[in-house]
């Protein structure tokens, strides 16, 4: 498949998901899927308006609300949940093929709130002068997120493809394969919103890559 077939494709699932997340009222913003050429058969394909300041989240000096309130201010975000979680959407291609791929769920707080809630809270914020619901909001952070990087592997240390909690240095747990957006969305919204209406066919298929020794300690596989 050639780079423009692979941009095109992860482009439609990008659009099918944030079409899908707005109609279910979960996302109230979202940036578009650019595609940047980094060299020749090269291209990087992330949200609009990519800045450095994405990077924050690799800073383990910082705390949750220094790291959220940076991506926010900055924009730094594929698509904006209801409550202010973030949802960063990467992929970069070389020579026809998916080389590197970062996708990665950001909420401030583990308590989950429904639509109406927040509503409430922002009236409440309105009327109180100088209360803000998101600043005030405590709690255990949560960060998931997936990474391929068959570039770096590392029998049992680096897996090809693997799936990152809590933002822990050196913490990745093998998954059997690459995950398509689709399916970490759906993980999303199964598992922390418990929104189990949500069921996409995926449009991107990857293949397994798991080594031997990988699929001997705990794994994920689906």
């Amino acid at each position: 498949m050639k780079i423009k077939d692979i941009c095109g494709m992860l482009r439609k699932e990008y659009i099918m998901i944030y079409k899908l997340l707005y109609e279910k009222k979960y996302i109230i913003e979202h940036k578009e899927l650019r595609d940047n050429c980094t060299g020749k058969d090269a291209y990087e394909l992330t949200w609009s308006g990519r800045s450095p300041e994405a990077n924050i989240t690799f800073d383990l000096d910082l705390g949750i609300t220094q790291i959220v309130d940076a991506l926010l201010r900055e924009e730094q975000f594929s698509m904006l949940f209801y409550d202010k979680s973030i949802l960063q959407v990467e992929y970069t291609i070389e020579s026809n093929k998916i080389v590197k791929q970062r996708l990665q769920f950001i909420k401030k707080c583990n308590k989950v709130r429904t639509i109406k809630e927040i509503q409430e809270l922002e009236g409440e914020a309105i009327e109180v002068e100088g209360s803000n619901w998101f600043e005030e909001e405590s709690g255990i952070p949560v960060f998931l997120r997936v990474d391929y990087d068959p570039q770096n592997h590392i029998d049992l240390h680096h897996a090809k493809s693997h799936f990152v909690i809590s933002n822990v240095k050196d913490f990745r747990i093998p998954m059997s394969r690459n995950l398509s957006l689709s399916k970490f969305v759906e993980l999303i919204l199964h598992q922390v919103y418990n929104e189990y209406s949500f069921n996409v066919n995926d449009i991107v298929v990857h293949a397994d890559e798991i080594t031997k020794s990988e699929k001997l300690v705990m794994h994920l596989n689906w």
